[in-house]
């Protein structure tokens, strides 16, 4: 068992509290700035239940996924084309080899038959 674990204790709260800053943006107004945006220190409170908390964080699981999952086949759509051709190459690197292998072996017995048709 992890020494470093700190057990539970009491029960879980049934919600959870997230603070965020008030701020109220006007569409397209472009005096909007990061400090006016942090001067103001209101915040307003949110009660979210576990069922909340469940369904948002599901929600941004398969969000998350469908993400990683284009990426996924983006690079792997483009990884196709490199890796035929890889294998291609390599291919015909060892069909070259066994065809010079093959005519080494067809001269041999060439050489071969005109020596026991001499003797």
């Amino acid at each position: 068992m992890n020494n470093h674990s700190t057990p539970i204790q009491g029960r879980r709260p049934d919600k959870r509290d997230l603070s965020t800053s008030s701020i109220d943006l006007v569409p397209g107004n472009k005096n909007n700035k990061i400090s006016d945006l942090m001067e103001n220190s209101e915040t307003n409170q949110f009660h979210l239940s576990e069922a909340d908390i469940d369904v948002i964080s599901r929600k941004m699981r398969d969000l998350f996924k469908a993400d990683v999952e284009a990426i996924v086949n983006s690079v792997v759509q483009s990884l196709i084309p490199q890796i035929i051709s890889g294998i291609n190459e390599s291919l015909n690197t060892k069909i070259t080899s066994l065809e010079c292998e093959n005519k080494v072996l067809k001269d041999q017995i060439s050489e071969l038959q005109v020596q026991a048709d001499r003797a």
